[in-house]
């Protein structure tokens, strides 16, 4: 779901809107996967038929009923997170059934930082930081897709 437009003000332009990055969805599909896995192995050990059949049949159907609705959850939050940066301000938005939001005008940033580990850089992912002189002080986004990058067009927002 892209930032709705008329949320910006007169002038305004819109720069980066951004989802976290594919990488947050690693987790739930790996769960999802191997829960398949696990299943059609143990289907194929234990036969499907008996007590011991119908006891693994039914762990295995709630596995993977469990780790699909654990993959759907993460969907619908990646989905529904946000983060853009305008001419004016940086926006972040985030969840599901209820909903939380931050707005750091940019004349009131002092510092942005990012952070990546080897395998982060690797992926292009990362965290930012944002320092502000609002009472918050310093928001962290988690999982943002070439911090580095992002850092730079603040900058160069800011400048503007």
């Amino acid at each position: 779901m892209a930032f709705p437009r008329n949320l910006l003000n007169d002038k305004e332009e819109l720069v980066l809107d951004l989802r976290p990055h594919w990488f947050f969805l690693a987790k739930p599909v790996v769960c999802f996967v191997g829960s398949l896995i696990l299943t059609i192995l143990s289907l194929v050990v234990w036969d499907p038929s008996g007590t011991v059949g119908d006891v693994v049949s039914i762990l295995c159907a709630v596995l993977v009923l469990g780790t699909l609705l654990f993959l759907v959850w993460e969907y619908l939050v990646w989905t529904s997170t946000m983060f853009v940066l305008t001419s004016d301000r940086i926006v972040s938005r985030r969840g599901v059934l209820t909903k939380s939001g931050v707005e750091i005008p940019l004349e009131r940033i002092n510092t942005v930082f990012f952070q990546q580990g080897v395998f982060e850089r690797i992926i292009g992912s990362g965290d930012l930081a944002i320092e502000s002189a609002g009472e918050r002080g310093t928001e962290t986004f988690n999982d943002v897709r070439k911090p580095s990058v992002v850092q730079k067009e603040i900058y160069v927002q800011m400048e503007a």
